[in-house]
């Protein structure tokens, strides 16, 4: 299956532009990373507007909920590349999770910001599913050096539609493959190959390379 996958991507790749993919990757790397970036704010205890604040004195267009059920509409609706969530709370663990097991979330990268009195609450955001946790106050450079690495960490190609609707496309925001109008369904590591290859049409990478992106 996944032979047949890569063999078909290798195949289906030769008809992209590649000038288009060139430009777009360009474009991307000049930029700053947190230049109208959409960040989206979960904030339960109305901390919002002081975040919202500085996050648009970043560059960053931010939105800000202060429900969890809204936050999850948001990322489905509005695709956003970081959720901040200020403050962490234990009781964010298990909403978290659920949403990094869903397709819109799967790349979603999440920053934690909260109180420092002890690791344990440290700990509960990652293992929630937060890839960064910050204690609070945090000065405006630690949180601009944070959002930035997040930011550059989850790659722009990640939210790059690959190909075309004819012949293949790769929709990384609603996490579905289509191969000649067919749509296929595949694990999320298969997905995230799938989907890297065809941005890199006529490249060959290293058995490092490759179990990297599947990590």
């Amino acid at each position: 299956m996944l032979y047949t996958l890569i063999g078909g991507v290798a195949h289906h790749a030769l008809h992209l532009t590649d000038a288009f993919w060139l430009t777009a990757a360009a474009r991307w790397e000049e930029s700053d990373p947190l230049e109208r970036s959409r960040i989206l704010l979960l904030s339960e205890k109305g901390d919002a507007p002081a975040m919202i604040t500085r996050l648009r004195r970043f560059g960053a267009l931010p939105r800000s909920v202060a429900a969890r059920e809204a936050a999850t509409l948001l990322v489905q609706r509005w695709h956003p590349q970081l959720l901040v969530i200020s403050p962490w709370s234990s009781a964010m663990g298990a909403w978290c999770k659920d949403l990094c097991s869903r397709a819109e979330g799967m790349n979603l990268p999440i920053l934690a910001i909260g109180p420092g009195e002890n690791e344990s609450m440290a700990m509960m955001a990652l293992d929630g599913g937060a890839d960064a946790y910050l204690t609070q106050p945090v000065s405006d450079t630690l949180l601009l050096a944070q959002i930035s690495a997040l930011l550059k960490r989850n790659n722009h190609w990640e939210q790059v539609v690959a190909g075309q609707m004819e012949i293949l496309q790769v929709n990384p925001r609603t996490h579905r493959v289509w191969v000649r109008g067919q749509e296929i369904r595949l694990s999320r590591r298969l997905f995230r190959l799938l989907h890297y290859l065809a941005l890199h049409p006529d490249q060959t990478f290293s058995a490092r390379h490759i179990a990297s992106l599947l990590s």
